[in-house]
């Protein structure tokens, strides 16, 4: 759900630059760049409590 928000703002914020309302677009651009950080760095936190890192596609599980 979150890459579905990022991504309705980022599309969104051209049409609201085009009607004058930049700040705003610029905005939604900072949020969606936001979102995305976030969801990045929970999955890192995630991958690193259960253990694992992941490298490219393949999940390596790493022995305690």
């Amino acid at each position: 759900m979150s890459a579905y928000l990022a991504s309705q703002l980022r599309e969104s914020s051209p049409y609201l630059a085009d009607q004058g309302w930049r700040q705003v677009a610029k905005l939604m651009e900072a949020a969606a760049d936001e979102i995305e950080h976030l969801r990045a760095r929970v999955h890192e936190l995630e991958m690193a409590s259960s253990g694992s890192v992941q490298h490219g596609r393949r999940r390596i599980r790493l022995s305690r």
